[in-house]
């Protein structure tokens, strides 16, 4: 049966579903969508304000910091020992360091580069130190470290960057220099330097004897990443300026602060112990595009849905029926189990497209069907096969058994007991154990490992085992065997007189920490700092002509930084003709605890 409507009836429709529904929904939308886009652009606003306020934060704690690290030079000490410390009663030593009391010319220059050392490793960011300043007899002394840079082009550029020409010898706070270009290093880099002037404390108060400045010089990706956390728009733009107008650092590159227009929304904040202010001047086209055009598009939207509406308000009653009834009619097959339904497809409407996709539907329904079935027969082979695959471990396990039993039988204990250790290795990296395993478990089959290794050169290898009473902590499996593996290959094997190896466990604070130790020929600072590299960078090991070296030790540290957590991972320590340390932290879970 098919229904129809007469003309006037559609007319009435039409007017009614216009003026009672869609003219009054118009309005009402139009309305919520300009109150929408308003607050949205308040609340736009109030976001970038707020971010505004945390980004001048952040850079004035990064401020506070490099102020922290500046003063160190008031509390450095070290003994005769080379200890190295930071008191607070310290203030006059590094006076004494750079008079060289107590110390030769040529220690003196040691000790120097020892604190710019530790000051370095203070931070990440940091690309250079420098001292320039005068001993107690007035003699010019000057002193400079970087562990990026080893060539120091010259004192008269630095001076120059730094305008050392014109410097304020009576400050005592922070001098923060803008960004530059690292000329004096024969270096594009772009830093900006922090400076601290160094006093004689033991002066009357008021009277302190300048001494010198250091200058710290910090790579601008610090600034770049704390400018990253405000995500702007092409056009918009952030200037960090100080009191008098010069610029610091701005990501558009001006030298000045720009000139606004009425189209430009400024934001800003004060860094007030540095004297500096952040400026972010956001383009309000740029800002509001998206909205604008939603609201646009909004519009448009809502006009075509309005005539569309009308249209087929219009013309859809009487083309709707006669399909649905026809397909209520197919689905009685559909329901008896017949699936062979070809509906006719007559149109491209909805209703076309609702005709074919229940055409599709009908066939899927059927295809799913017989594909059930054959998932079901593939599911069954899959479980067999596994079935199987678990015979061949024990089938493996029985073979080795049985060759082991027969070198017994003919008293080849040497070779029974390397089958043994053999065989229990293979159990080890196969068998049913879960990827966590206590440490005495690691440290057993290292044992293996050893013996079997000492089989082949005839115990050359002295191994001990101290893990201090926690055999039970709970390691990632195969950690141990790789670094004693290379301890062995690149330590020991070169001597060609055997050696030690240390297995050795500590506990820290908050992590474990497992070092294998061996008394090999070591490795040179440069090697150490390739190894140190590698397990920083991508690459997976290092490139040794046609292949890679320690590719186990990269392994080995990308594995427990996935487990654990950035703060984690290998450590390396060796010394030339001595031995190396490799030690393995891992955190200290609250169960274990």
């Amino acid at each position: 049966m098919v229904i129809k409507v007469k003309n006037s009836l559609r007319r009435k429709f039409l007017l009614v579903t216009l003026f009672l529904g869609l003219i009054p929904m118009f309005t009402l939308t139009i309305m919520q969508i300009n109150q929408m886009v308003d607050r949205y652009q308040e609340i736009l606003i109030e976001d970038y304000t707020r971010l505004t306020e945390i980004l001048g934060r952040n850079l004035e704690n990064m401020f506070d910091s490099y102020n922290t690290i500046s003063k160190m030079i008031y509390r450095y000490d070290s003994d005769l020992e080379g200890n190295v410390s930071f008191r607070l009663n310290s203030g006059d030593n590094f006076r004494r360091l750079i008079d060289g009391v107590d110390v030769s010319t040529n220690g003196r220059s040691l000790e120097v580069e020892l604190f710019m050392r530790n000051l370095h490793a203070s931070d990440a960011y940091i690309n250079s130190i420098h001292f320039l300043g005068y001993t107690s007899f007035g003699e010019e002394f000057t002193a400079h470290f970087s562990y990026f840079y080893t060539y120091f082009r010259s004192l008269e550029v630095f001076k120059a960057s730094m305008g050392y020409d014109n410097w304020d010898t009576e400050s005592n706070q922070l001098i923060i220099i803008p960004a530059h270009q690292m000329s004096y290093y024969r270096s594009h880099q772009t830093v900006f330097t922090v400076a601290r002037n160094y006093f004689d404390i033991r002066e009357n108060i008021g009277e302190n004897r300048y001494i010198g400045t250091i200058f710290i010089d910090v790579n601008m990706n610090r600034v770049e990443n704390i400018l990253n956390t405000l995500r702007i728009n092409r056009n918009d733009q952030i200037y960090l300026y100080f009191d008098d107008g010069r610029i610091f650092h701005s990501t558009s590159g001006y030298a000045y602060l720009p000139e606004l227009n009425d189209s430009n929304i400024t934001l800003d904040y004060r860094i007030d112990n540095y004297g500096l202010n952040v400026l972010v001047v956001l383009d309000e086209h740029d800002l509001f595009h998206e909205i604008s055009l939603f609201r646009n598009n909004m519009l448009m939207i809502l006009s075509f849905f309005l005539v569309g509406l009308m249209v087929f308000g219009f013309f859809c009653i009487k083309k709707l029926m006669k399909p649905l009834h026809l397909m209520m009619e197919e689905m009685k097959k559909v329901e008896k189990g017949d699936f062979n339904i070809n509906l006719p497809v007559n149109t491209k409407d909805e209703i076309g497209v609702l005709s074919e996709r229940f055409n599709q539907m009908s066939l899927a329904l059927d295809l799913h069907i017989n594909h059930y079935y054959r998932a079901k027969i593939k599911q069954t082979e899959a479980e067999l096969t596994t079935l199987k695959s678990q015979i061949y471990p024990h089938f493996l396990y029985n073979t080795l058994e049985i060759i082991r039993m027969t070198a017994m039988d003919k008293d080849e204990q040497e070779t029974a007991n390397m089958i043994e250790a053999l065989g229990e290795q293979i159990h080890y990296v196969i068998g049913p154990l879960g990827d966590m395993v206590p440490l005495r478990e690691e440290v057993n089959i290292v044992q293996k490992y050893v013996s079997l290794l000492n089989y082949r050169i005839h115990g050359m290898i002295n191994f001990t085992v101290n893990i201090n009473g926690i055999s039970d902590f709970l390691v990632p499996k195969l950690i141990l065997q790789p670094l004693v593996e290379n301890a062995y290959l690149h330590g020991l094997k070169a001597k060609k007189m055997g050696g030690h190896i240390l297995i050795k466990a500590k506990i820290c604070p908050e992590y474990v920490e497992i070092s294998v130790i061996d008394n090999g020929i070591g490795m040179s600072a440069e090697t150490v700092v390739k190894v140190e590299e590698m397990l920083k960078g991508e690459e997976m090991g290092i490139k040794n002509g046609s292949y890679r070296q320690s590719i186990g030790l990269k392994n080995i540290h990308d594995r427990i930084r996935f487990l654990y957590g950035e703060a984690y991972g290998i450590k390396v320590l060796s010394t030339p003709q001595i031995g190396t340390i490799v030690s393995i932290l891992i955190p200290i879970s609250k169960e274990e605890c």
